[in-house]
């Protein structure tokens, strides 16, 4: 970590680029860390340099793709949450439409969700051939929850017995309700009952664990 600049904007590109090494290789040696670092830049360059105005992706929720647009990509996918940011093409509304029109027979009615199938995932491939993957900093369920760099164990220990609900949660600590669900959902917190409308309850103390171990990370 004494080669890595944390300061550095390319900072989260380097994280991914030095996760990659590290899957492939058991130990990483200076010259390893200093070739991730330079392809985290080069990464970090390609995606910041003239970007598009506006974006059309491609994103996973359980088996089905989500085919919308949307020209601030870090806040769309901070709310969306998606398991999977799959793909994306440069386009506004006309070529959601037009995207949405060419895979009609696996949408799932008016929803902008459709169904895999080969003509799709062909098209995505496609996609990320001619204008390479998504950012790797862009937010993603797994990333919020189990960010893949950088990551510190969360020691759920409550100093408190106060019992929240996901709304109440999000409210204190000041996130998206969505964040919270994430949490649930990859069991970085537990119920600990339910409030007398039959929603569940979480320590709060737990959730503020979660994000302040969340803050911590890149």
């Amino acid at each position: 970590m004494d080669l890595v600049d944390q300061g550095d904007p390319a900072f989260a590109h380097i994280a991914v680029a030095l996760q990659r090494r590290r899957d492939r290789e058991p130990t990483l040696t200076e010259e390893a860390i200093k070739a991730a670092i330079e392809a985290g830049r080069a990464e970090w360059a390609r995606v910041t340099t003239a970007p598009p105005e506006s974006i059309v992706y491609y994103v996973r929720r359980a088996h089905l793709i989500k085919i919308g647009t949307t020209i601030q990509p870090h806040a769309r996918f901070s709310s969306l949450l998606p398991d999977e940011i799959v793909a994306w093409e440069p386009g506004d509304r006309r070529v959601e439409t037009e995207r949405h029109q060419q895979f009609r027979t696996a949408r799932l009615g008016q929803t902008e969700y459709f169904t895999r199938n080969p003509d799709l995932d062909e098209h995505m491939d496609a996609l990320r051939v001619e204008h390479g993957a998504p950012d790797p900093t862009w937010p993603t369920l797994d990333s919020v929850t189990n960010p893949p760099f950088g990551h510190r164990e969360v020691n759920l220990v409550a100093q408190s017995s106060e019992a929240v609900t996901v709304a109440e949660g999000a409210e204190r600590l000041g996130v998206v309700r969505a964040t919270i669900y994430g949490w649930v959902h990859r069991k970085r917190i537990k119920a600990v009952g339910a409030d007398e409308k039959g929603r569940a309850l979480y320590l709060l103390d737990h959730m503020r664990c979660v994000a302040e171990a969340r803050s911590l990370t890149p």
